[in-house]
């Protein structure tokens, strides 16, 4: 995050009309964070199977394995954000 974003987020929580905020604010700051970090994890691993598969002459892993990968680390995240 750019330092005049964080500084903009610093003013507008230190403020009396969004300080009530702040607290719940910060949560889904968390939450976003972690969802951000394991979708990255989730990549990396499914990059890294890909090449494992187009550098060795072994059958190519099935489809499922990439579907279930991606079903318990995206899927969750769908489901948490409340509108």
């Amino acid at each position: 995050m750019p330092m005049l974003d964080k500084l903009g987020m610093v003013v507008k929580y230190s403020e009396l009309e969004h300080a009530s905020h702040l607290e719940e604010s910060l949560e889904a700051w968390e939450l976003a964070a972690s969802a951000v970090l394991a979708r990255e994890k989730a990549l990396h691993e499914l990059i890294s199977i890909k090449k494992d598969v187009t550098k060795s002459s072994l059958v190519p892993v099935a489809e499922s394995s990439i579907q279930i990968l991606s079903r318990e680390v995206f899927f969750p995240f769908f489901f948490c954000w409340a509108p």
